[in-house]
């Protein structure tokens, strides 16, 4: 089934990628609103998808648009093992969504202008996480 929707075009735009990158470890990456089990003492990403509305880019009710939001991806890591190697997988996920990137998805590009942002270490046992934050800009012609 084909995807419909700016949001949903974007989503499903963005996860591919990511599902698509090789990281080190090898990482499964668990959805938005996609059952994922994860196995115990085995890290994996974890991706959230805020879309933050749209806007006009013109003065007319009719002009293209920019729509905006964040991605954001958690690197979850066993607790315990210290948080070296869950940064050092942040700082792959931000490689991988560097400002300047493009992503070509379905009749749109999803544009990266900002470097991504890697957040302090969130303590949910056993479980840790460290998110790093991409915001994302799509800009689509009237009537899309």
């Amino acid at each position: 089934m084909a995807v419909v929707g700016t949001e949903g075009v974007i989503l499903d735009t963005l996860m591919r990628y990511l599902a698509g990158r090789a990281f080190d470890p090898e990482m499964k990456v668990a959805q938005p609103g996609v059952a994922f089990s994860p196995r115990l003492n085995t890290p994996y990403l974890r991706a959230a998808f805020l879309p933050n509305g749209s806007r006009a880019d013109g003065l007319a009710f009719d002009s293209d648009r920019t729509h905006i939001g964040l991605l954001v991806v958690t690197v979850v890591w066993p607790a315990g093992q210290g948080f070296v190697r869950p940064y050092q997988v942040a700082a792959q996920v931000r490689l991988a969504f560097d400002a300047g990137t493009r992503i070509a998805g379905d009749g749109l590009t999803v544009a990266i202008d900002e470097e991504p942002q890697t957040g302090a270490v969130l303590d949910d046992a056993p479980w840790i996480g460290v998110p790093v934050t991409i915001r994302w800009r799509v800009g689509t012609s009237a009537g899309a």
